[in-house]
């Protein structure tokens, strides 16, 4: 007995053997892994042996290397030139040719890798308490399935789109089972699952069609083109997959979140009919849609965060204006995963609340349907007739501002007038090269156009477009195609050029349809989360904008940006309050964890920062600024968007523990924290993991195609350990935001008393 009006306290609860069992292997795996790969040699690209090297010393000359695999004792070799900078203390291939010269092919990263690795399961695996063999058996069912077996069906001639289709229903299925078992409760998962991913195929595929994609946008994409093995049609279809990939992570999250909230309740109040549990699970459904929003959004602008930069640079004449890169493929492919994904979540939420309602009403045998009154309906309907409209008249005021829009170059000369303008076809020569052809000469297609916007609006204009049979730069133009065009007027004559198809409008359109989703199933949340979802944007390009000046480093710059998004979003998503305070500190918290944990990684490797096509390009006409930070920030604001949905988990149920139980102590808050954490875990780190990996699936088949370069030398690429970094940094920064959150709601719900 406590006497003295003394409080009973929560036990703290230490690690114990099944804890520690598992960490003691997982270090064990990681040691003994480094030790393989760092005795193992293989052949290399120029036929001699490629061996591991350490960077004794670097001189003017060349570099003396010492090689540590493949030899009974350590080899001292020197490189007379090397395409890699080197320093002293590296990790690097070498590789040995026939004629007994040396050659350093590349730098070791999969040493960095493996530990951050080993600290991602040791925190899952600390974090998850009991829940962590689940967890991890997820884990290992979304590599295993995306990783290994989705790329080996495409290439046993399966088609992309059922491949893909196939592998996200056996994944959201697999994941069910492994979160709520064999039950009903699974069932109605699944139901919602397969929904949403359905709609997020079908959307894939008509942004593909109306937004002119030939699947050829990147780098590897390109490299798969230039195989031979895949024509432009099969990798637009693998664009699909992988958007239906990058959104099996959140679908799945969300449609568990609704299945278990309905399933509670009607644990709580067994005789309540199918009707009210179904606006059960609309409300949760609408409760989260705020932070759900956000994940798919901020995961792609992480990583493509050097694309808004590209607006900034360039030599005169030769700039790309902001019309051009938002026309451009490879920001419209990414549209399209925010897009079509967001909208699959939205349908996600209300076949979910039907199927767990019809089947948990059903286990009491009640199945009727209580009408919403009349007047709650009307004031619902008002509400989200008013919202729609304003979004539409805003979506209006967008399209026809950006009708209008033009751009001049600085020509350098007064005699000579250069602009982009927007113009539409009306008539094309048919194209006697196709994208499935490979040619080595160019044909012409003869395009008559006439000018909508710009200084020749409404002028007629014939352009000749060169066409060659590759789908990266070739624009197969019909009648009635939305263009941007740049001209050259000199001395009255005008020549014209195309620069791209005009995808400004059709994207506009698209952010309209995934508003108004949002506005129909989340109501008044779907407002506040659009709006703070515009903030966001709206800070983002400022940081953009600053880190583009060359006067802001690119690292800190991004975090203050995250910070502010974070302390903007959460206010208006969820009050100004305690919740959101500490919701916006931890989510703070984990992104900038995993944000500075992918600095030290990418240092430890030696990663330039230029693993885009984009900074490339910011590269070759002299741009100068902090790419390494950049990469860096990039992972970090890709971090923010699961960051918060899994800090609004942990604080609003914080929050409402401390309403029900006042008197709570705070570690018992804390723990109970911990344990709503756990319980979403798994989901949230999957929801990044399936984002990156869908929007990585060409980089995927890659190994499995390309020949005359050594897989373990593939494998330690700029390209991926650049995407394994995303990944493993992520994860670290999402399971981190648990207990930052966990720990800031116990200290604050308390002073409540």
């Amino acid at each position: 007995m406590i006497g003295n009006g003394a409080r009973e306290r929560s036990p703290v609860r230490f690690p114990g053997s099944q804890t520690l069992i598992p960490l003691i292997l997982i270090w064990a795996i990681v040691f003994s892994a480094q030790h393989l790969l760092g005795t193992a040699a293989c052949r290399g690209a120029r036929g001699g042996s490629m061996q591991r090297a350490v960077v004794a010393d670097v001189s003017g000359d060349g570099a003396q290397l010492s090689i540590r695999s493949g030899a009974p004792g350590p080899q001292q070799v020197i490189v007379q030139h090397s395409a890699v900078p080197l320093a002293k203390g590296e990790h690097v291939f070498v590789e040995s040719t026939t004629d007994g010269k040396a050659a350093v092919a590349g730098l070791v990263r999969d040493r960095t890798l493996l530990i951050l690795a080993g600290v991602f399961l040791t925190l899952f695996v600390l974090v998850g308490g009991t829940e962590w063999p689940g967890s991890v058996a997820g884990l290992v069912a979304a590599v295993v399935g995306v990783v290994f077996v989705l790329p080996q069906l495409i290439l046993w001639g399966m088609p992309p789109l059922l491949a893909g289709a196939l592998t996200a229903a056996v994944l959201a299925v697999a994941l069910s089972l492994l979160v709520s078992g064999i039950r009903r409760r699974t069932l109605a998962i699944c139901a919602g699952c397969l929904g949403g991913l359905l709609l997020t195929l079908v959307l894939s595929i008509g942004a593909s069609s109306f937004l002119r994609l030939t699947g050829v946008y990147s780098a590897p994409t390109t490299d798969l083109w230039a195989t031979g093995l895949f024509d432009a049609r099969f990798l637009s279809r693998l664009l699909s997959a992988g958007i239906v990939i990058g959104a099996l992570g959140v679908v799945v999250d969300l449609a568990t979140a609704v299945a278990s909230a309905v399933f509670e309740v009607a644990d709580a109040q067994p005789h309540l009919p199918a009707g009210r549990l179904i606006r059960s699970g609309l409300q949760v459904g609408r409760d989260v849609v705020g932070t759900e929003l956000n994940t798919l959004a901020f995961a792609y602008a992480g990583v493509h965060v050097g694309l808004l930069l590209l607006p900034f640079f360039g030599p005169r004449g030769y700039e790309l204006p902001l019309i051009q890169v938002l026309s451009s493929q490879e920001f419209a492919v990414e549209c399209a995963h925010v897009a079509a994904g967001t909208a699959g979540l939205m349908l996600t939420i209300p076949l979910t609340a039907i199927a767990a309602g019809l089947l948990a009403s059903s286990r009491h045998g009640e199945v009727s349907v209580i009408p919403t009154s009349a007047a709650a309906g009307s004031r619902a309907l008002l509400v989200w007739a008013g919202a729609l409209a304003c979004w539409t008249l805003l979506a209006g005021a967008c399209l026809w501002f950006y009708s209008g829009t033009w751009h001049r170059y600085d020509s350098g000369s007064a005699k000579r007038s250069m602009a982009l303008v927007r113009v539409r076809a009306e008539a094309a020569s048919p194209a006697a090269v196709q994208f499935s052809a490979r040619t080595d000469h160019e044909q012409m297609q003869v395009v008559t156009a006439r000018a909508v916007s710009g200084p020749l609006g409404g002028v007629d204009i014939k352009i000749q477009n060169p066409v060659s049979g590759f789908p990266g730069h070739d624009k197969l133009v019909s009648p009635g195609d939305s263009l941007l065009v740049k001209t050259i007027s000199s001395g009255g004559t005008t020549a014209a050029s195309i620069l791209d198809f005009d995808r400004g409008p059709v994207l506009l359109v698209a952010m309209w349809l995934v508003g108004a989703l949002a506005m129909l199933v989340g109501g008044l949340n779907g407002v506040r989360a659009l709006a703070a979802l515009g903030l966001s944007m709206g800070f983002l390009a400022a940081a953009v904008y600053l880190v583009a000046g060359r006067t802001w480093p690119a690292l800190p710059t991004l975090a203050g940006a995250a910070l502010l998004i974070c302390g903007a979003s959460f206010p208006i998503i969820a009050g100004a309050s305690r919740k959101a305070l500490s919701g916006a500190c931890g989510a703070f918290a984990g992104s900038l964890i995993g944000g500075c944990v992918a600095a030290a990684a990418a240092a430890a490797m030696g990663f330039s920062g230029l693993q885009s096509d984009s900074l490339y390009a910011i590269r070759s006409v002299g741009g100068q600024m902090d790419f390494a930070g950049l990469l860096s920030g990039g992972i970090l604001l890709g971090i923010v968007g699961v960051a918060m949905d899994v800090a609004m988990a942990v604080a609003s149920s914080a929050d409402e523990i401390t309403r029900a139980k006042p008197a709570i102590e705070r570690i018992e808050l804390w723990q109970r924290g911990m344990s709503v954490g756990r319980k979403v875990m798994c989901t949230m780190v999957l929801a990044l993991v399936f984002a990156y990996l869908g929007a990585s699936l060409p980089l995927l088949i890659i190994p499995r195609v390309v020949q005359g370069v050594p897989l373990l030398l593939l494998l330690n690429s700029d390209r991926f350990a650049c995407e394994a970094l995303r990944i493993l940094a992520g994860g670290i920064g999402v399971v981190a935001t648990i207990p930052a959150t966990a720990l800031l709601s116990s200290l604050l719900q308390s002073r409540r008393r």
